[in-house]
C-alpha cells in the first residue's frame, strides 16, 4: 500500500503521526493515527475513498492536512489506473509542513 506520512500537532489530539495512503489490494484509502511513541490511536473504517481523508482529518483531528499529502495519495491512484506496478511499494514522508523530507519505492 502507498503511504504518506507526516507528523502534525492537532488541537483534539496533540502531536501525532498521522499515515494516509491508498490499498491496491482492498481498492480503498485509509487514515491511521500514532502518538509520538507509535501506539495506533485511531484506525479509519473500511471502505473509504482518497476524497473522504480530508473529511476524517477534520473530524478526529479538528485540523487540514496540507495538500501536498493528499495530492500524494491521489497521483498514487492516478497511477494505479495508469498501470504502474509500484503503488504498493512507495513510501513518502512529510515535514510538519508539508514539504518532502524522503520518498521512498522498493
Amino acid at each position: 500500500m502507498s503511504q504518506h506520512i507526516i507528523p502534525v500537532a492537532s488541537p483534539k489530539a496533540g502531536r501525532v503521526i498521522v499515515t494516509v495512503g491508498y490499498d491496491p489490494a482492498l481498492h480503498e484509502a485509509f487514515m491511521n493515527l500514532c502518538d509520538d511513541d507509535g501506539e495506533p490511536s485511531y484506525t479509519s473504517p473500511s471502505g473509504i475513498g482518497v476524497g473522504d481523508i480530508p473529511r476524517l482529518v477534520q473530524e478526529q483531528l479538528g485540523i487540514a492536512l496540507p495538500l501536498s499529502v493528499i495530492d500524494g495519495v491521489q497521483r498514487d491512484v492516478a497511477d494505479l489506473r495508469t498501470g504502474a506496478i509500484d503503488v504498493a511499494r512507495r513510501m513518502t514522508q512529510y515535514n510538519s509542513d508539508g514539504t518532502v523530507s524522503e520518498a521512498v519505492r522498493w
